[in-house]
């Protein structure tokens, strides 16, 4: 569910910089702090779908390791949306993810 939600808001972003998938070269004008979260929140869409293959699994061990690193992921993207413009989407569904992610460290606020 954090894997697809995470996806989801990484493609709202794509869309507010207006690439889409045939149009990857467009040449609206965006800002480098737009395209840092929307590579910040692509990278963590893809650490959430390692976190959640791990919780999945038997070793109880690699996701005591994979929290901590799921969580930088996370802080990556707070700190570009520092610099961005986001619209209120995505600003939202990121508090949501990070409301989630308390579950892992309740000191992740």
């Amino acid at each position: 569910m954090l894997r697809r939600d995470a996806q989801t808001l990484a493609a709202q972003q794509r869309s507010n910089l207006s690439l889409t998938t045939s149009n990857v070269y467009s040449r609206r004008a965006s800002s480098g702090a737009d395209m840092d979260l929307w590579f910040a929140l692509s990278a963590f869409a893809d650490n959430a779908s390692l976190y959640e293959q791990l919780a999945r699994g038997t070793n109880r061990d690699a996701v005591v390791g994979a929290g901590p690193a799921l969580l930088n992921a996370a802080r990556r993207v707070d700190t570009a949306l520092l610099n961005a413009r986001p619209t209120s989407t995505v600003q939202n569904s990121w508090t949501s993810i990070r409301n989630r992610l308390a579950s892992l460290d309740q000191t992740y606020r």
